[in-house]
């Protein structure tokens, strides 16, 4: 039967083992199957109750996990059969876990189930194991927390000293979300009348989260209302894009999905798409696409107007390469002699020429000084 549920069926191995052990159990108490037809207990919680059933105790066992989820009928069954404390323990994990193979069985006897440990699983009505994998920073605060309470805790116990940690994480925790635990100001009611900044005040917080108690208000259409209790916002009832206002009484608490479920009730699905995309990547139609477009069309012309401003500066530097030097320059731009100017004689720093144009008369010797006092 396991063979043919797993190849013909296409049932998992698990599914299968579940299935067969309810069969089994259906065939001495009736009852269980009365009860899995009626949709009162789940195959998963018939899977965990059945080992505990006898022909006294199947009917009281059996209305009392009507309705439960698996977790329930596990503390149920753990309060009929406790189990002793789990000792403290902390230990290396090799490097390599081995694999494990399931193989396939044929006979439904000889059908092996792994068991996969759970990090939380019952012991007993009031005790559970708790199992995770830790860091070595974990493990050697813990031990620095075993030594600086040893006056109270001599034996180190593990179990007091997360829970004692636990207990402060969720009072601070409390306080930075939902003011929970803070002393109220005197004369500190916050005014949530008018306009109102986007952080809420922690009156405002702390009442809406003392009035719903800690939980989603979302109620379906049959009157149920939603068990979550993390992943909790607070939801303007209004809008505060709307209405910029943090009245308590307008204000609930919502898990994330259903927060998200009333959002899209109020601004429509394809608003709240967009407001979900990374900030770089929203494109909005009407006025916010036109103002995209704008701001992409001045961009492309500041990238042009450097771009020519760059080409000029290396134009401007090519020709200043090519122009000659400043002392050639001068002479370049001196003007040719024309023809009056050349029929005049130019002075000379040796000599100066007669007017008649004879030979020149250096002023250094003065024998032609004298000279030119006998002529004239």
């Amino acid at each position: 039967m396991f063979a043919f549920c797993v190849m013909k069926l296409g049932f998992s191995e698990d599914a299968t083992y579940n299935r067969l052990g309810v069969a089994h159990a259906g065939r001495k108490f009736p009852a269980v199957l009365d009860a899995l037809r009626s949709g009162e207990v789940h195959l998963s919680g018939l899977r965990v109750l059945v080992p505990r059933l006898t022909a006294e105790n199947h009917r009281q066992l059996l209305a009392r996990a009507a309705g439960k989820s698996k977790r329930e009928i596990e503390e149920l069954v753990a309060a009929l059969a406790p189990k002793p404390p789990v000792p403290d323990a902390m230990r290396k994990l090799p490097r390599s876990v081995p694999s494990e193979t399931a193989q396939l069985a044929l006979a439904p006897a000889a059908a092996r189930r792994v068991e996969h440990a759970r990090s939380i699983a019952p012991l007993s009505e009031d005790t559970f194991k708790v199992q995770f994998t830790a860091s070595r920073r974990l493990r050697d605060k813990l031990r620095q927390a075993q030594d600086l309470l040893r006056h109270r805790l001599p034996s180190g116990d593990l179990a007091n000293i997360v829970e004692s940690a636990v207990d402060l994480l969720i009072v601070k925790v409390k306080k930075e979300r939902f003011a929970a635990g803070r002393k109220p100001r005197p004369n500190g009611k916050a005014n949530t009348a008018g306009p109102c900044p986007r952080p809420m005040p922690a009156s405002v917080r702390r009442h809406v989260y003392v009035r719903d108690q800690g939980r989603c208000t979302f109620v379906d259409e049959f009157g149920n209302r939603c068990p979550e209790t993390g992943m909790l916002e607070f939801d303007h009832i209004d809008g505060w894009a709307r209405t910029h206002t943090h009245d308590p009484d307008r204000i609930r608490l919502r898990c994330h999905a259903h927060n998200q479920h009333a959002a899209e009730q109020l601004y429509g699905r394809d608003f709240m798409e967009r407001a979900r995309r990374p900030r770089g990547t929203r494109v909005a139609p009407g006025r916010d696409a036109m103002r995209h477009r704008r701001l992409c069309m001045e961009l492309v012309l500041t990238k042009a107007r450097v771009a020519d401003r760059s080409d000029r500066l290396r134009r401007s530097e090519s020709s200043e390469s090519r122009r000659p030097l400043p002392h050639l320059r001068r002479i370049n731009s001196t003007p040719p002699p024309s023809a009056a100017s050349a029929a005049t004689p130019r002075p000379s720093r040796s000599g100066t020429r007669s007017p008649r144009g004879g030979p020149r008369s250096s002023r250094r010797t003065p024998s032609c000084r004298r000279g030119r006092g006998q002529r004239g």
